[in-house]
């Protein structure tokens, strides 16, 4: 039995409610049935996801983790378990184009030098949205990149069906060739736990040389809703976010572009609520974040060790010249 050309990884946990609008999506591609592969790897959910999936897409391949390993080190799990040629990981609270996989994929086959891609995901905010169209294009491409204050920054720009690219790769909807995963014995950072790990594949692949792509046709509608209220898992959260930002950049650094770098990072981090469009509570947010930023750098020292060899990988393969990264974030296309 030959294998398949992609492997389709959906990591869920206590999603039921979007599992059938999400699968549902991934099992009606235009790609051929024997060109793709669908796994559902559940991080151990409390629901009842998992017969749900099994009763409703016979087709789908089950993988059950023994508990919550969170999204990073889930999908670094589930990959062991594919057989494909490209590798794509999908956040369970989406709904795929029907051309989405073949999109994806036929941009890996177009650019032997790209070794990964990300999607136009559409979000609530976006035109679009709400219809969830899965046969004609969308009226934007919706670019998430990384500003120069090493936080995502979005633009809406006009649909055009060229791929655009981008420092940033979007971990909720990326595709990526198996020698990624297969060269760096991981995908993701497993410290980092969630967030910011997108982040830190991104400037992995161009450190190693490799441009990323946003793929405009490839379109995922991800039902994302920012958390602006006031809870300790939100606090959590915020502080997990920036720290990760912190390791992230550390990782893909060398210690002179690091230092020269972080303090961008430490203002990067109050301003980030200005993207958010909170009005007046962004100010209060902003103010907040200043009080969070020193926690989350000694939150992040203490895991530095944990990274190092990774960290040394990295920087021993690294084809940029001794601050090619930091000219790369600074001159980041978000800024336009």
């Amino acid at each position: 039995m030959t294998s398949p050309k992609v492997s389709v990884i959906v990591l869920g946990y206590n999603g039921r409610e979007y599992l059938d609008a999400c699968i549902g999506s991934l099992v009606d591609q235009d790609m051929a049935q024997d060109d793709y592969e669908l796994l559902y790897v559940d991080n151990d959910s409390p629901d009842d996801s998992v017969a749900f999936v099994s009763d409703r897409f016979p087709r789908v391949r089950i993988i059950q983790m023994d508990r919550n390993h969170g999204f990073a080190e889930g999908n670094n799990r589930a990959i062991s378990e594919t057989n494909g040629r490209y590798i794509a990981v999908l956040n369970q609270d989406t709904v795929c184009h029907r051309r989405w996989l073949s999109e994806l994929s036929g941009a890996l086959d177009a650019r032997p030098d790209v070794m990964a891609v990300h999607s136009n995901v559409l979000t609530p905010w976006c035109p679009g949205f709400d219809s969830k169209e899965r046969e004609a294009w969308p009226e934007i491409v919706h670019v998430a990149e990384l500003s120069r204050f090493g936080f995502v920054a979005y633009q809406q720009r006009p649909f055009a069906e060229e791929p655009i690219e981008t420092l940033f790769l979007g971990g909720a909807a990326t595709m990526v060739r198996r020698e990624v995963a297969e060269r760096a014995g991981y995908l993701f950072e497993r410290s980092f736990v969630a967030y910011c790990e997108d982040t830190d594949l991104a400037l992995r692949m161009r450190n190693l040389g490799h441009p990323n792509l946003l793929v405009s046709t490839a379109v995922v509608f991800h039902d994302l809703t920012p958390t602006t209220g006031f809870s300790w898992s939100t606090l959590r959260k915020t502080l997990l976010i920036v720290r990760n930002r912190f390791l992230a950049f550390f990782k893909n650094m060398n210690l002179v572009e690091y230092a020269a770098y972080l303090p961008w990072l430490i203002v990067g981090a109050p301003l980030k609520p200005g993207e958010l469009e909170l009005g007046a509570r962004g100010v209060f947010y902003a103010l907040g974040m200043v009080a969070l930023v020193p926690i989350a750098m000694v939150w992040a020292a203490s895991k530095i060790p944990s990274m190092l060899a990774h960290r040394a990988q990295i920087i021993s393969g690294r084809t940029l010249g001794r601050f090619g990264m930091l000219r790369l974030v600074l001159r980041s296309r978000s800024a336009e």
